[in-house]
């Protein structure tokens, strides 16, 4: 009776310890399910071009600097002297009526909500498929 026993607490135990979850098989699909890594990786891309677009209805600034010297030479009365010149600019550019920019910036937003709402759509199609597979399997093994 104890051998009986002893043997069945190793199989159940076996089975057990092989047996994946469902969070398991989840969190392995997530890291290698081609159809979701497509959609982040469109998601990401879009995401780059919203910014990129918005860089045009930004302003723009620029910072130059200029460092030099002025020789001056010497004439009978004046002596001859070496001047230090350092000179900045700081200079900030917007357009006032651009609308293509904001047009080009409202697709590229739009499209990057678009992307993510497929990235989501995605996802929840991940859920449902690992769901129907893994309790088909649970299905199949109870048959």
């Amino acid at each position: 009776m104890k051998k009986l026993a002893l043997a069945l607490f190793t199989i159940g135990a076996t089975v057990t310890s092989q047996a994946a979850d469902l969070k398991n098989v989840f969190e392995q699909a997530l890291a290698n399910d081609p159809q979701l890594a497509a959609e982040v990786a469109l998601a990401d891309a879009n995401g780059q071009s919203a910014g990129l677009a918005r860089q045009a209805v930004l302003p723009t600034v620029t910072l130059n600097a200029e460092v030099g010297t002025t020789s001056v030479d010497a004439y009978s009365t004046v002596p001859s002297a070496d001047f230090d010149n350092t000179t900045y600019y700081l200079q900030a550019t917007q357009p006032i009526v651009a609308p293509e920019n904001w047009y080009s910036y409202g697709a590229a937003s739009a499209a990057t909500d678009s992307a993510e709402i497929e990235r989501r759509k995605a996802e929840q199609s991940l859920v449902v498929r690992i769901s129907e597979a893994y309790f088909n399997v649970l299905r199949a093994n109870a048959t």
